[in-house]
């Protein structure tokens, strides 16, 4: 929290650390900047921005627990030469509920291995599709591009498609997008990755697809004592292409595991039977705390899968590049104060565009993706096993 007139700022990991220091300096609620979790023991993400125009930059992870995490922030900063005041994201980096959306044990009939997966270089709040080409210097996750002219200059270290490793895609197979997809047979179970309530179910009308309309379930989780605790950590689960499970509405509680659907056709699928699916992260996000969720007029239009004009779409394996120790997940720090036209309240513009992506599933429950399981052979239901088929996915290249 900030003094009103921003000379002071209050950081508090207390039971209620919000409310203790409104006690204590007499501030009122509109002065909160963050309020989220944060891990007192595994590592925690961290982003401040400094200076009279909150312009000054440095992202970092760390084992440090509780107030020294956003302490030594602040302390680098000040060092560095950056005047007060700062304003602070801190993220835990792992958050372990999800499990699978399909089985695992074994893969369901027909599966394949995703071709999609979450491009950090994808302008973040984008509609699926029409994403804006970005920049990102591979330099900072000690990786370099295996095309030297990929960002329109003969050098290598830049891309515009980066994976979860920091690595160059942008000569590969993957699609650049912000979400996965999994081929598997017609009619598989597609299940509830954790506890939660319905949000939305659609069928979105779309053009020059399969179908005239493609299904759309989401389902938000909800971390935390209830959806109005300031401190909630709140994701809400975009799954396409799936036929509904019956009683699955508007408003339905859900718990993690129960079947919500079953793999289809429908949409934007070529007639393949296919499972789409994405993670908005609603809170914590790089744009301003907001103690209300952002419920526009606009939340389930066509504009693509967007629920909430607030949110951003995260990785929940987690960004975990090869050498991240002075840098996080871009989508945390490069577009922290960028603006976003249109993707605003009202459709205004937003100011902050990404979220820190968060390590979401439990042991054993992340679904394979290319280059996660190098040395794993995982079971097909029609037997067999199905081995990584991406090369490249080696620590220090693409």
């Amino acid at each position: 929290m900030t003094a009103p007139d921003g000379s002071k700022y209050e950081v508090s990991y207390e039971d209620e650390p919000c409310e203790k220091i409104m006690q204590r300096t007499g501030w009122k609620a509109d002065r909160i900047q963050r309020a989220g979790l944060l891990a007192s023991s595994e590592r925690n993400f961290v982003v401040i921005r400094c200076g009279p125009a909150l312009g000054y930059f440095t992202h970092w992870s760390t084992r440090q627990p509780g107030t020294k995490a956003v302490d030594s922030a602040i302390a680098r900063a000040s060092s560095d030469g950056a005047a007060l005041p700062c304003v602070v994201t801190a993220s835990v980096q792992r958050l372990p509920v999800f499990s699978a959306p399909f089985s695992l044990t074994p893969l369901p009939a027909g599966f394949q291995m995703s071709d999609s997966g979450f491009d950090f270089a994808t302008f973040p709040g984008s509609v699926p599709g029409n994403e804006p080409p970005q920049e990102l210097d591979l330099t900072r996750y000690s990786q370099v591009s295996f095309v030297p002219n990929s960002c329109g200059s003969a050098n290598n270290t830049c891309s515009r498609v980066v994976n979860y490793r920091g690595q160059d895609r942008s000569d590969s197979a993957d699609d650049g997008r912000q979400g996965f997809t999994w081929r598997m047979n017609a009619g598989v179970p597609v299940q509830a990755m954790a506890a939660g309530q319905v949000v939305a179910k659609r069928a979105r009308p779309v053009t020059g697809c399969h179908t005239a309309s493609q299904n759309e379930l989401y389902i938000r989780h909800v971390i935390a004592d209830s959806l109005e605790s300031r401190y909630a950590e709140i994701v809400t689960v975009y799954y396409a292409h799936l036929d509904f499970a019956p009683g699955i509405e508007v408003g339905s509680v859900v718990t993690g595991g129960q079947v919500v659907g079953y793999v289809g056709t429908s949409g934007c699928t070529g007639g393949n039977s296919q499972l789409e699916l994405q993670v908005l992260r609603e809170s914590n996000t790089t744009r301003e705390y907001r103690p209300v969720l952002d419920t526009t007029p606009r939340a389930y239009g066509v504009n693509g899968p967007v629920p909430d004009n607030s949110v951003a779409r995260i990785d929940p394996w987690g960004w975990w590049a090869p050498q991240t120790t002075g840098h996080v997940d871009p989508n945390g720090f490069k577009f922290f104060s960028t603006s976003i036209p249109g993707m605003g309240p009202g459709g205004s513009s937003r100011a902050g565009g990404g979220a820190m992506s968060l390590a979401l599933f439990m042991d054993g429950q992340a679904p394979p993706r290319p280059c996660d399981e190098d040395d794993r052979d995982w079971a097909l239901q029609n037997g067999g096993t199905l081995k990584n088929p991406y090369a490249y996915c080696g620590p220090g290249a693409p």
